[in-house]
């Protein structure tokens, strides 16, 4: 005699209920996934905003003027001194380096010290701006190249990927003038650079907009010109 089948066989109505239900929980949690992108790209967005630029550089500028006021007001003497020390000790050429280290490597101490340096010393305006601006803009030129180089070392690569959406959603909302932004503002001007060679914009649109860092290096010189008087 043969055997009854005992095994217990899902109805199909139930199979496909159970199919219906994980297909809505996909959706729903790809429509989530698009809702925090989206907001993501949105928040990235408004930090690149034309408006935001001007507001981070005009309290850039003011936090400047604030530490050179108070630096002018209490330390000018030993500051003047240091600054001479160090120009007697490295020369322009010391200027110059810190200057390209920065500009090219994005290393920790800003452009705007070495600057600093030169303003309050007792170098020539003229041939030191000149020399500092055309180094800047040179630099500027080398990141570009670089920039698709150092994203393959490991801690430099992290902190690319950190300053990465900031950087994508700068060069998609202003294309080739984002470098410009970069050169004029308290964005960091090597890592603007580095993607700029990383997106592979094209140089010649790329080399003119570098131009756009001499009016900050003249600018910041003559302001702690100013401040230092």
């Amino acid at each position: 005699m043969a055997t009854p089948d005992t095994t217990t066989h899902q109805e199909p109505s139930s199979v496909s209920q159970a199919a219906q239900h994980a297909k809505e929980k996909a959706k729903q949690a790809s429509a989530k996934a698009k809702d925090d992108l989206n907001m993501a790209r949105d928040a990235v967005s408004n930090v690149t905003s034309l408006r935001s630029v001007i507001i981070q550089t005009v309290f850039a500028v003011l936090g400047v003027v604030a530490i050179l006021v108070v630096a002018a007001t209490f330390f000018k003497e030993p500051l003047t001194l240091f600054a001479n020390w160090m120009v007697e000790q490295f020369g322009l050429a010391g200027i110059l380096l810190g200057i390209a280290a920065s500009d090219i490597l994005s290393v920790p101490i800003p452009p705007d010290t070495f600057i600093f340096f030169a303003a309050t010393s007792d170098m020539p305006a003229l041939p030191v701006v000149t020399a500092m601006s055309l180094t800047s803009v040179i630099c500027g030129n080398i990141a570009y190249f670089v920039g698709p180089q150092v994203q393959r070392i490991g801690f430099i690569r992290r902190r690319i990927e950190k300053w990465r959406p900031k950087g994508e959603a700068l060069f998609l909302r202003w294309g080739v003038w984002a470098v410009a932004i970069g050169a004029i503002s308290p964005l960091p001007y090597a890592m603007t650079c580095w993607f700029a060679g990383i997106y592979k914009m094209p140089y010649k649109k790329f080399f003119l907009a570098t131009f756009t860092r001499i009016p900050r290096i003249v600018a910041y010189y003559y302001l702690f010109v100013l401040g230092w008087i």
